[in-house]
């Protein structure tokens, strides 16, 4: 519930203090991975980077719709061949109040991808602090795994 002070911010920046709707993410997933794989056959030497540009771009999307809001996209993007298995699954905790989660599946003939967005409120006292950084050019920080990385086991020997 917003007290005077979140509304006196929301009138003066002009942001809304909601959560972006299911509506808007999955929109915004969808035409990215549209624009980004389309129907193209899974691109194995270029995945990384494809799978890389959809959540940076999913993510800058995101810190358009000016909510006070912290991002966090994952994807997964796998090859659809020959009866492909995958599960996926989270858990946060977190204040179920004003945090947010969605999940998007999208496929095509030749891969699936599996998006998840955590949209994290940011308090009172961090609102002033987030309008300051959108002035400045921000730095998307990304963790990604490459094939590499995937086969080394827990001692950091390759398998």
């Amino acid at each position: 519930m917003a007290d005077g002070s979140d509304l006196e911010f929301q009138k003066q920046h002009q942001v809304s203090l909601t959560a972006p709707s299911t509506e808007d993410v999955n929109t915004i997933i969808k035409q990215v991975l549209d624009e980004n794989i389309g129907n193209a056959s899974y691109p194995h030497k270029e995945a990384v980077e494809i799978n890389q540009r959809c959540v940076e771009t999913i993510t800058k999307k995101l810190v358009m719709l000016n909510r006070p809001y912290k991002y966090i996209v994952n994807s997964a993007l796998l090859q659809t061949a020959n009866s492909t298995g995958l599960n996926v699954s989270t858990i946060s905790y977190w204040n179920k109040q004003t945090d947010m989660s969605y999940s998007y599946r999208w496929d095509s003939r030749h891969m699936l991808a599996i998006v998840y967005v955590f949209a994290v409120a940011l308090g009172p006292e961090w609102l002033a602090a987030e309008e300051k950084c959108r002035e400045q050019p921000q730095q998307l920080t990304s963790h990604r795994m490459t094939a590499q990385q995937e086969e080394t086991n827990e001692n950091g020997k390759r398998e």
